[in-house]
């Protein structure tokens, strides 16, 4: 860990309370180090990670994070920015408004600022960083007084907290945003079997293969899901179907063929492009669904 001088000086410099000849000193002072280099992004990832846990109030409910991580369109708008989901046309619109609208620019800041702490709280080698932080705090030494003993001391149960938080964060987005989590949460197994009295041999046959994709997505063996669904969009439709029964069959196979899709963790371009011909189409008996699933593919939680 670096020394308690230049730690205090690193806190210095992110409050804005160095001057450039400071800076200056600093920087070399941090190079003069072996693991210099390596500290100081330890160090900023730390407290980049600690702005973000911060982001609501102390002890809220990850559930309630994420509301608020998505309560506003403005907030949504900015992370679809950010993270490059929108079309170039309307990015320029973003850009536009960035130097037109200081409120906005300053959110798109913050927003740049809690997606680098959430992006640390999950990484692998920072993660370990604080734990030796941790052991090497626990080791005897002499004791210290005054504010550089109070400093370490907050760095040693920030990297707790953090360590505790990165625990309790994965295991709520395996919870509630893994692709298993969200299939489960969005599929619905409809009536099966042949519910439409006793029909031509055509008709039993197509039925049959309907419910055992469905079967198949109902127990998550979505690879094999995906294949049958597929198979069955690609089938003509009995020539007895009527127009609902049609639009029944074809609905349900789009939606279910995305489902499925997620549950296989199949490339992202190629679940939207199925998801977002659903969303284009108001009369589509899962469009309200896909719009959810879309908000839900595209949340913070999805690590």
């Amino acid at each position: 860990m670096l020394p308690n001088e230049l730690l205090m000086q690193l806190e210095a410099l992110r409050a804005g309370k160095l001057n450039e000849d400071e800076h200056k000193k600093l920087r070399l002072a941090l190079d003069e180090l072996p693991n210099g280099e390596e500290e100081t992004r330890a160090f900023n990832q730390l407290w980049n990670a600690w702005d973000a846990l911060h982001f609501e109030e102390q002890g809220a409910k990850f559930a309630e994070m994420d509301v608020a991580w998505q309560a506003t369109d403005d907030t949504e708008l900015a992370d679809w920015y950010i993270k490059g989901q929108l079309s170039e046309a309307n990015q320029q619109v973003i850009e536009t408004r960035k130097v037109n609208d200081p409120s906005f620019a300053k959110l798109l800041e913050e927003q740049v600022q809690l997606n680098s702490g959430f992006h640390d709280l999950k990484d692998d080698d920072f993660r370990q960083k604080l734990r030796k932080w941790e052991k090497d705090e626990n080791k005897p030494t002499a004791k210290l007084h005054g504010l550089r003993s109070n400093w370490k001391r907050l760095g040693v149960i920030a990297a707790s907290v953090l360590v505790l938080m990165v625990t309790g964060a994965n295991w709520f987005a395996q919870q509630n945003y893994s692709d298993e989590a969200i299939v489960t949460r969005f599929y619905k197994q409809p009536p099966l079997g042949n519910t439409m009295g006793a029909g031509a041999v055509e008709e039993d046959a197509y039925l049959d293969s309907f419910a055992a994709a469905h079967n198949l997505l109902k127990e998550q063996d979505f690879a094999e899901a995906t294949r049958q669904f597929e198979a069955l969009n690609t089938q003509l439709p009995p020539a007895s179907f009527k127009e609902d029964d049609l639009k029944y069959y074809q609905d349900n196979l789009d939606w279910s063929i995305v489902l499925a899709k997620v549950g296989e963790g199949r490339p992202e371009a190629e679940i939207y492009a199925r998801l977002l011909r659903i969303i284009g189409d108001q009369e589509h008996t899962y469009y309200k669904e896909a719009v959810a699933l879309q908000k839900d593919l595209g949340s913070f939680w999805r690590w």
